[in-house]
């Protein structure tokens, strides 16, 4: 198996800090549950997502794609209004793209399945179900429908993501929609995408810390840190209301996630008992010496 080879995947903030767009489903009984998200992303921009649920899985496939498109101009081709291509027709109708939308620039690209599975950390690259459940997660995202609404009021729509229909081969071919698109294209000193870091994606083992692992993604990188309430962090990775039992139950989880985090290279300090200041590893290591085994120790705290 090739080492994984991604380093970061530019990222639209909007639907990196999107609440609920991607949950930790049941097991087994994902299947059939639906989305419908209505949020405000600032002042100036209203969001509603409607389709089918999305797991943690199509989180990371969504990732991986981003990556692939970013890390590399010969990973993607760009596709305007005025591209004739017949794949390209075809992907710019798939994400139905509406009002302000229909003239934008949009981002394909092309990705085999095994290798994409290999940069997502899995073992089972050429398994017939581990290409399934790829396929299935990208039609899913197909199949999610977002309406955005300025206060200018222009408004726009498209699909999260577009494919070409094909044979049932290991190759996806894919388009991002506008958002997406305009985050892989940013210029890097803009700033006007959220950048993952893919290796610290495949560290990660369960789906509470994959989540706050992209949520927590606001976070400046400006060497401060910043203090969040514990229950603003369950928040982020469970959105349901659960009685007092479970939210115990969701605290001990959260506090492996921490440490999760903190395994990869972020930084945790207990702030209280109903807050931590967290710290994105671009600036904590040079920040304040001597942080990550403060970190280590909160986790533990937290832990016993």
């Amino acid at each position: 198996m090739t080492p994984p080879e991604l380093t970061y995947a530019n990222h639209d903030p909007a639907l990196c800090l999107a609440p609920g767009l991607f949950q930790s489903l049941p097991k087994r009984k994902g299947v059939g549950l639906t989305l419908s998200l209505k949020y405000a992303y600032n002042a100036d921009t209203k969001m509603e997502f409607t389709g089918p649920a999305l797991g943690v899985g199509d989180m990371r496939v969504l990732q991986c794609l981003l990556a692939i498109a970013s890390v590399s101009k010969d990973n993607r081709e760009i596709i305007t209004h005025a591209s004739t291509g017949a794949e390209e027709t075809v992907l710019r109708t798939q994400l139905k793209l509406t009002g302000a939308a229909e003239k934008k620039t949009i981002v394909g690209v092309q990705a085999k399945i095994n290798v994409l599975r290999n940069e997502m950390g899995y073992s089972d690259l050429d398994s017939g179900g581990a290409y399934r459940a790829t396929r299935e997660s990208v039609e899913r995202m197909c199949a999610v429908a977002i309406t955005v609404q300025h206060n200018d009021e222009t408004s726009e729509s498209y699909r999260l993501l577009s494919k070409c229909s094909s044979a049932e081969t290991g190759v996806l071919h894919v388009a991002f929609n506008p958002r997406l698109s305009a985050a892989i294209l940013a210029p890097h000193k803009k700033k006007s995408y959220s950048r993952i870091n893919m290796k610290e994606v495949r560290g990660l083992a369960t789906d509470a810390a994959r989540l706050l692992h992209q949520r927590l993604h606001w976070l400046p990188t400006d060497g401060e840190g910043r203090v969040i309430k514990l229950e603003t962090l369950c928040n982020y990775a469970w959105s349901a209301e659960v009685n007092e039992n479970a939210m115990r139950a969701r605290r001990d989880t959260l506090a492996e996630a921490l440490g999760e985090l903190v395994g990869v290279g972020w930084h945790v300090v207990k702030e209280s008992q109903e807050a931590v200041r967290i710290w994105r590893p671009a600036t904590a290591r040079r920040a304040i010496p001597g942080l990550a085994a403060e970190s280590a120790s909160v986790v533990a705290e937290a832990d016993a």
